[in-house]
């Protein structure tokens, strides 16, 4: 019988013949790309592509994908303040300093 063992790089969850969490690979790749007026977007050979496989949480976790299930839900970041937020906190400090 043949076992296969798929592992989370990063926090080392294992799936086995396909039983455990949910593991994916996900890709980022960065094209280097350049343009004139008589060839625009020529692609150059400098790239980047990076490849790991993470399991559901660790990809919530480092915000690759969206959050869905309440689950997901509990281990993704918390959104950065809107530039709304920043400006009445800032707005909320200077009145209080005037009291």
């Amino acid at each position: 019988m043949i076992t296969t063992t798929v592992k989370c790089d990063r926090c080392d969850k294992q799936k086995v013949n396909n039983l455990g969490p949910e593991i994916q690979w996900v890709t980022i790749q960065v094209i280097h790309a350049w343009g004139t007026e008589l060839q625009p977007y020529r692609r150059g050979d400098a790239s980047l592509r990076a490849s790991i496989m993470v399991c559901r949480e660790c990809a919530v976790h480092r915000g690759l994908i969206p959050a869905y299930t309440e689950d997901d839900k509990k281990v993704a970041p918390s959104a950065p303040p809107t530039i709304e937020d920043m400006i009445r906190e800032i707005v909320r400090c200077e009145i209080e300093a005037t009291r």
